[in-house]
Protein backbone atom coordinates (compact mmCIF):
# COMPACT_ATOMS: atom_id res chain seq x y z
CA UNK A 1 0.00 0.00 0.00
CA UNK A 2 1.19 3.11 -0.72
CA UNK A 3 0.44 6.58 1.03
CA UNK A 4 0.24 10.07 -0.71
CA UNK A 5 1.49 13.62 0.74
CA UNK A 6 -1.81 15.86 1.47
CA UNK A 7 -2.59 18.19 3.97
CA UNK A 8 -5.34 16.66 6.35
CA UNK A 9 -7.59 19.64 6.15
CA UNK A 10 -7.71 19.07 2.44
CA UNK A 11 -7.93 15.39 2.43
CA UNK A 12 -11.00 15.94 5.08
CA UNK A 13 -12.72 18.44 2.10
CA UNK A 14 -12.09 15.77 -0.33
CA UNK A 15 -13.57 12.79 1.71
CA UNK A 16 -16.95 15.19 2.59
CA UNK A 17 -17.14 15.75 -0.98
CA UNK A 18 -16.72 12.44 -1.83
CA UNK A 19 -19.13 10.77 0.85
CA UNK A 20 -22.31 12.42 -2.06
CA UNK A 21 -22.89 8.59 -3.26
CA UNK A 22 -24.71 10.53 -6.39
CA UNK A 23 -21.36 12.17 -7.23
CA UNK A 24 -19.48 10.85 -10.47
CA UNK A 25 -15.49 10.23 -9.94
CA UNK A 26 -13.16 10.44 -13.41
CA UNK A 27 -9.56 10.07 -13.54
CA UNK A 28 -7.69 10.93 -16.38
CA UNK A 29 -4.05 9.32 -17.12
CA UNK A 30 -1.30 12.11 -17.25
CA UNK A 31 1.09 11.47 -20.39
CA UNK A 32 3.36 9.69 -18.39
CA UNK A 33 1.26 7.44 -17.27
CA UNK A 34 0.08 6.49 -20.90
CA UNK A 35 4.25 6.55 -21.98
CA UNK A 36 4.81 4.14 -19.41
CA UNK A 37 1.80 1.76 -20.14
CA UNK A 38 2.82 2.24 -24.00
CA UNK A 39 6.55 1.30 -23.55
CA UNK A 40 5.26 -2.42 -21.72
CA UNK A 41 8.37 -3.10 -19.75
CA UNK A 42 6.48 -2.14 -16.36
CA UNK A 43 6.32 -5.83 -14.33
CA UNK A 44 3.96 -3.91 -12.43
CA UNK A 45 1.09 -3.24 -15.46
CA UNK A 46 2.09 -6.73 -16.90
CA UNK A 47 -1.02 -8.60 -15.77
CA UNK A 48 -3.35 -5.43 -16.21
CA UNK A 49 -5.81 -6.73 -19.45
CA UNK A 50 -5.94 -5.01 -22.22
CA UNK A 51 -8.89 -3.11 -22.26
CA UNK A 52 -7.73 -1.42 -19.38
CA UNK A 53 -4.62 -0.35 -21.00
CA UNK A 54 -6.58 0.80 -23.94
CA UNK A 55 -8.85 2.82 -21.80
CA UNK A 56 -5.31 4.42 -20.30
CA UNK A 57 -4.11 5.22 -23.45
CA UNK A 58 -7.33 6.78 -24.69
CA UNK A 59 -6.61 9.65 -22.45
CA UNK A 60 -10.50 10.13 -22.11
CA UNK A 61 -11.73 10.58 -18.08
CA UNK A 62 -12.05 6.80 -16.81
CA UNK A 63 -14.97 6.22 -14.24
CA UNK A 64 -13.87 5.77 -10.34
CA UNK A 65 -15.44 4.68 -7.40
CA UNK A 66 -15.80 7.20 -4.66
CA UNK A 67 -14.07 4.30 -2.21
CA UNK A 68 -11.45 4.18 -4.34
CA UNK A 69 -10.21 7.61 -3.59
CA UNK A 70 -10.84 7.85 -0.23
CA UNK A 71 -8.92 4.67 0.14
CA UNK A 72 -5.83 6.24 -1.76
CA UNK A 73 -6.06 9.15 0.26
CA UNK A 74 -6.06 6.91 3.44
CA UNK A 75 -2.94 5.56 1.95
CA UNK A 76 -5.25 1.74 1.95
CA UNK A 77 -4.91 1.34 -1.68
CA UNK A 78 -2.62 -1.57 -3.23
CA UNK A 79 0.46 -0.29 -4.98
CA UNK A 80 -0.44 -0.83 -8.30
CA UNK A 81 -4.00 1.97 -8.50
CA UNK A 82 -2.31 4.01 -6.12
CA UNK A 83 0.80 4.58 -8.68
CA UNK A 84 -1.96 5.06 -11.20
CA UNK A 85 -4.22 7.97 -9.04
CA UNK A 86 -0.48 9.36 -8.68
CA UNK A 87 -0.13 10.40 -12.22
CA UNK A 88 -3.29 11.59 -13.29
CA UNK A 89 -6.05 13.78 -12.58
CA UNK A 90 -8.86 13.14 -10.40
CA UNK A 91 -11.88 15.08 -11.26
CA UNK A 92 -15.09 15.41 -10.29
CA UNK A 93 -18.73 14.80 -12.63
CA UNK A 94 -18.31 17.67 -15.59
CA UNK A 95 -14.51 17.76 -14.85
CA UNK A 96 -14.60 21.08 -14.44
CA UNK A 97 -13.42 20.62 -10.40
CA UNK A 98 -10.05 18.84 -9.81
CA UNK A 99 -9.83 16.88 -6.58
CA UNK A 100 -6.49 15.91 -7.10
CA UNK A 101 -3.56 16.01 -9.59
CA UNK A 102 -0.60 14.03 -9.60
CA UNK A 103 -1.62 12.75 -6.05
CA UNK A 104 -1.39 15.92 -4.49
CA UNK A 105 -4.85 18.70 -3.67
CA UNK A 106 -5.83 20.96 -5.99
CA UNK A 107 -6.28 24.32 -4.00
Amino acid sequence: MSSIKIDPIKAAKIKEILSDPNLEIYFIPSSRLKEIVMKGDNPMFADMPDIRKSEILSGYAIRIQNRMVIEFLNGELDEKNSFILSNGEIKVNDGNYKLLENGNSSS
